[in-house]
């Protein structure tokens, strides 16, 4: 304000507070009493290993806090139905030795009531809904504060693909000593619910090539829509699907789709062809229910009509004379069942089916198959994942000339072996 130089007198507090160097403590010993290690041992169905691997390092009250974490997780219920259970809280007690500067750590049973959840928050959410989160987490608020139900909730989340990897940092517990209450917020971030895929392999009609698209929560009812459509030169699918989850309220989900496939197969190169042409149109109604995280079962009831048309030749023309297709026409109603377990890597899926018998239809046979995938990061695009996935079906029909007839034996054994390579991206 003023051109000359001038002084600025303002009242104020200034506080000082000297650091020096204390004394390098190193840890000389980390144990556990023998009332936590039987209490993990009881929840783990197994002895525990001791962890001794930072005796001797430097002291940090990180890494006591780490471990008392991790023996925590030890002693909290491992099944998921059992998570509103109330077991103990672990503590740990440091021994400072001044003249050796060692610290003696032990970790025992707290007689004190554990954190219990006050309120759970997402962040980051901008497509999807909090009762979407909250229905793959299986902690609550007024639960115990359990550290391996939230783990195995924030899993889940990331193998439904939508949100990326959730790390430690995106995790904010605040503790409140006197209420024994904990907050607990995380920051998430979403991929997009558009997703689109491209597949193709090499199966038992011949290469194909397709894309499947699908769109989630489009009808704000958290349902999941998704189409395919692959073809080649002996073969077209094409498939329009609905699922559902927590149907009825339970963990339970349910989908309806509706397919339609075409084959044309050409069995010898030499040969012209093709040598009949099977279409096949149905509906699929499959429920799943999770066993656990990792693991599934599913329940498939399918509807379907096989046409297939048989063009027939003649050496001599006849003049007037038209020569028509034999068509035969096979109805199937199968009833089938798998098992899946999914680690958001790997696949592995064993289904078996029945048709025909009591649930009606002209088709009688028994369905064995096997399938595994595996998912890799694509070098050259992050946002995009390659995947590998082979499938080997059996087949043993009571009544199946037409499987036969398009396998070329006569034995009602059929065996296939699909591979497929699947590139997928969000889209949005």
């Amino acid at each position: 304000m003023f051109p000359w130089p001038h002084g600025v007198t303002q009242a104020g507090l200034s506080v000082s507070i000297p650091v020096q160097a204390g004394h390098f403590y190193r840890f000389e010993s980390i144990a556990a009493t023998p009332a936590l290690r039987q209490t993990a041992e009881e929840r783990a169905g197994k002895p525990v290993a001791i962890l001794s691997a930072e005796e001797g390092r430097p002291y940090s009250s990180q890494v006591i806090e780490n471990l008392r974490r991790s023996w925590l997780a030890r002693v909290q219920p491992q099944n998921p139905k059992d998570i509103a259970l109330s077991f103990p809280a672990v503590e740990a007690m440091p021994v400072f030795d001044a003249e050796k500067q060692t610290v003696h750590v032990t970790f025992d049973l707290s007689d004190s009531q554990p954190y219990v959840v006050r309120r759970i928050e997402f962040q980051g959410l901008h497509k999807f809904s909090d009762r979407y989160l909250r229905r793959r987490i299986p902690l609550r608020e007024g639960q115990p504060v359990n550290d391996r139900a939230l783990e195995a909730g924030l899993a889940r989340l990331a193998r439904t693909g939508y949100f990326k990897q959730i790390r430690k940092e995106d995790i904010h517990v605040q503790m409140d000593d006197v209420t024994h209450t904990a907050n607990v917020s995380i920051q998430v971030k979403e991929i997009g619910q558009q997703r689109a895929s491209l597949v193709g392999g090499i199966g038992q009609f011949g290469s194909t090539l397709g894309i499947i698209y699908t769109v989630f929560d489009l009808l704000s009812r958290e349902e999941l829509i998704s189409a395919q459509l692959e073809g080649g030169p002996e073969s077209l699918q094409i498939m329009l699907g609905l699922a559902k989850e927590g149907i009825f309220g339970t963990r339970a989900s349910l989908a309806f789709s509706v397919f339609n496939n075409v084959i044309r197969p050409r069995f010898a190169s030499s040969t012209k062809g093709p040598f009949f042409n099977s279409r096949t149109t149905g509906i699929s109604i499959p429920w799943t229910y999770p066993l656990s995280n990792t693991d599934s079962l599913g329940i498939t009831y399918t509807l379907s009509r096989t046409t297939t048309s048989y063009p027939l030749t003649s050496t001599v023309n006849v003049p007037g004379v038209t020569i028509g297709d034999v068509q035969s026409k096979i109805s199937s109603r199968s009833l089938g069942i798998a098992w899946a377990r999914d680690t958001g890597n790997e696949r592995v899926l064993f289904s078996n089916s029945a048709s025909g018998g009591w649930l009606g239809g002209s088709e009688n046979m028994v369905r064995t198959s096997a399938e595994y995938s595996r998912i890799f990061r694509d070098p050259i695009s992050r946002p995009r994942a390659l995947g590998l996935f082979e499938r080997r079906s059996l087949a043993r029909a009571a009544i199946a000339a037409t499987c036969q007839f398009m396998r070329g034996s006569s034995q009602p054994m059929n065996s296939c072996a699909d591979f497929a390579l699947v590139s997928s991206a969000p889209t949005g």
